[in-house]
């Protein structure tokens, strides 16, 4: 696309540039009107003038307005021949001198200068630093990820006390048929008959299935994921609370279920001590699960 004046013909580059030559072009008819409107600024005669630059002593040109045949020179006026020039500080000796002892004194009634040495609370790493930041921060820790840890295990970190307190009010809820959550094996949620479950383990979510067929083929009256629970005594010879984990009604009696994957010492301290209370109890293990399934039809 051309860009043409429509007052003299003359064509430019871009759109902007032509836009600006029309306004102030000579064959304008509108152009004595814009002069009219410039502001007093602008309409001010200028004068060339020559200065010295203070930091590299070469010539520049600027430019004066001259208002009332006199110059006007402003606080703002260039004193450098570029803006690398404006930027440097070149001192003189005398001038450094007297710099240097000033700064050199505040240093010393800081402590910046003056250098420390600390070992991290954390990694033992031994860090340098300045008295100042070592004072004003209370440095302790060589970095951010030392210092992330420390914070991460003091919030968690209990007292004696905070333990056992901890430690027996989980024990009563436990004593009182709260089920508490925890350990390794996680807690799943499984449809039954009655609704959802939350059951820990697969091998329970499988016995829930079974369960669910032997009471549609009426071979059991219910079942349900019970509370029920008694008091043995471990190895230790400490009392602890041992919780059944299935509870099965038929029409001739109640008896438990147990699933297992391995059995550990404790274990059959409880089995043998609900024997001993005249509880019906049987551990169903991994070839007890496949042997259901495969008598009801089910898949795992």
């Amino acid at each position: 696309m051309k860009h043409i004046c429509k007052h003299c013909g003359i064509e430019k580059e871009t759109s902007s540039i032509l836009s600006g030559h029309s306004v102030w072009c000579l064959k304008n008819p509108d152009i004595e009107e814009h002069k009219k409107n410039l502001s007093l600024s602008l309409r001010l005669k200028t004068k060339r003038i020559i200065k010295i630059c203070e930091r590299c002593h070469t010539k520049f040109e600027i430019y004066r307005k001259i208002k009332n045949e006199r110059e006007i020179i402003t606080s703002k006026e260039r004193k450098c021949c570029s803006r690398k020039c404006a930027n440097t500080r070149k001192y003189t000796k005398e001038k450094s001198k007297t710099v240097y002892e000033k700064v050199s004194k505040t240093l010393l009634t800081q402590n910046i200068s003056k250098w420390t040495f600390f070992f991290c609370k954390i990694c033992g790493k031994q860090k340098k630093t300045t008295i100042s930041k070592l004072k004003k921060y209370n440095k302790k820790y060589c970095s951010r990820k030392c210092s992330y840890f420390a914070s991460k295990s003091n919030r968690w970190k209990h007292t004696k006390e905070s333990k056992n307190k901890i430690s027996y009010l989980v024990k009563e809820q436990f004593r009182k048929g709260r089920k508490i959550s925890g350990g390794k094996t996680k807690w799943l949620e499984v449809n039954t008959n009655r609704g959802k479950i939350k059951v820990q383990g697969s091998y329970e979510v499988r016995t829930c299935h079974i369960l669910d067929e032997m009471e549609k083929r009426k071979e059991i009256l219910f079942w349900e994921y019970t509370n029920d629970r008694i008091q043995y005594l471990d190895k230790n010879s400490k009392q602890r609370s041992y919780l059944f984990d299935f509870k099965i009604c038929t029409v001739k009696t109640i008896y438990y279920i147990e699933t297992k994957g391995y059995v550990k010492e404790n274990d059959l301290l409880k089995w043998n001590e609900a024997q001993k209370q005249g509880y019906v109890l049987k551990v169903w293990y991994k070839k007890d699960l496949e042997k259901q399934e495969r008598r009801l039809n089910l898949s795992v």
